[in-house]
């Protein structure tokens, strides 16, 4: 039907298959999937009782926005995007492996950004042009949004590259 959630489309799949949902997940394991997830990690033993012995109604989502505000957050997520953007600490040359040292920045500008749940459009543009975002040229002074900027171009750099270093024959 028109307007149906998803679960109802489910639950007749299911049915024509004799087969119904789960039963729903116990506090305990919903503490535990919900920090898997979001942050990659168990929930530590006082994170545990926090959630355990919560008498707040909304006690899920209060967990859910509390794991989303956490630096870990972003560590975790952003790890994704590193390894899709080939992030390194070093130049990954074949006879040598300079340390780019720093790469870090880079790092910590990917983390910052799933961590403030930047827009991915802008997320992706800083990366591309952030050196055309704003007139650095013309500026009376370095902001911390032109440093950032040029931060995420660190982005056309991470892959292998041999040319700037001494490795090559």
């Amino acid at each position: 039907p028109l307007g149906a959630s998803i679960d109802y489309f489910i639950e007749q799949k299911l049915t024509e298959v004799g087969l119904e949902f789960s039963p729903p997940a116990d506090r305990d394991t919903l503490i535990r999937r919900v920090h898997i997830d979001l942050i990659g990690l168990p929930p530590g033993i006082h994170d545990l009782h926090r959630w355990r012995r919560s008498n707040d109604p909304n006690w899920y989502r209060a967990m859910v926005d509390h794991l989303l505000a956490s630096p870990k957050y972003g560590e975790r997520w952003g790890r994704y995007w590193l390894d899709l953007a080939g992030y390194a600490d070093s130049e990954g040359g074949v006879s040598a492996d300079p340390v780019r040292p720093v790469a870090w920045k880079y790092r910590d500008y990917v983390i910052a950004a799933f961590n403030q749940d930047k827009a991915y459009d802008r997320f992706l543009i800083e990366q591309l042009a952030g050196d055309e975002l704003l007139d650095c040229e013309q500026a009376t002074e370095v902001t911390d949004q032109m440093v950032q900027n040029l931060v995420a171009t660190g982005f056309l750099r991470m892959g292998i590259d041999e040319t700037g270093s001494r490795t090559m024959n």
